[in-house]
């Protein structure tokens, strides 16, 4: 898939477990270093070059970052989130935002970053303009190549589909297809709009045993 100048495997890779203890199904804790190289380069053996991260999500930003500087296979597309924000004045907004990316790519060991995102809707709910305005310099300085909004369905994604942001990560499954059926998901489309979903098996629930 296409997203700007970037090849998008249609599958991204996940790596909160990596950094936390995390999910439902199977083990939750924090796999060894080791551990989570294998997982990725089985993703990167098989072609999935998009993987998701965040900046709390434990060290999971480090781990893929001495992935990366051990030169293990090809660079991924790294999709990482910052958040919460300090929103005390529009300057504290500017400067969070900055500092937060800087750190992204501190961890990861990269210069740039292939898209970031807004961990949280109200993030940009709270202050669009500064958002878009900072995430707008951020890509014209060759910092990151793509911006995006990480939400979920109780908001409004017509919001996100009138926003300057490249793409949004939202939550669907294969029980609730609300966003489907109000029209939100295809007011993205029409807006170009790239989509990420996550949880569409509610992280494997759907496939336990109910006994």
């Amino acid at each position: 898939r296409k997203i700007g100048d970037l090849d998008i495997s249609v599958f991204t890779l996940g790596t909160v477990q990596l950094g936390i203890d995390y999910g439902i199904v199977g083990s939750t804790q924090k796999p060894t270093q080791d551990a989570a190289f294998s997982v990725l380069d089985a993703a990167a053996k098989l072609g999935v070059n998009a993987w998701d991260t965040a900046n709390n999500y434990g060290d999971s930003e480090t781990v893929i970052g001495n992935w990366i500087a051990a030169d293990r296979g090809p660079k991924p597309n790294i999709i990482t989130k910052i958040g919460p924000l300090d929103h005390s004045s529009r300057d504290a907004l500017r400067d969070d935002i900055l500092r937060q990316t800087e750190k992204c790519c501190k961890d990861l060991q990269v210069d740039k970053l292939e898209m970031l995102m807004l961990h949280d809707f109200n993030d940009y709910a709270k202050n669009p303009d500064v958002c878009t305005k900072v995430f707008a310099d951020l890509k014209a300085e060759g910092i990151i190549q793509t911006s995006a909004i990480s939400t979920y369905s109780e908001y409004d994604y017509n919001i996100l589909a009138e926003s300057e942001f490249d793409a949004t990560q939202i939550p669907l499954n294969v029980f609730d297809w609300g966003k489907i059926e109000s029209g939100e998901m295809d007011a993205l489309k029409k807006a170009g709009k790239a989509v990420f979903t996550r949880s569409v098996y509610l992280q494997g629930l759907v496939f336990m045993n109910p006994e």
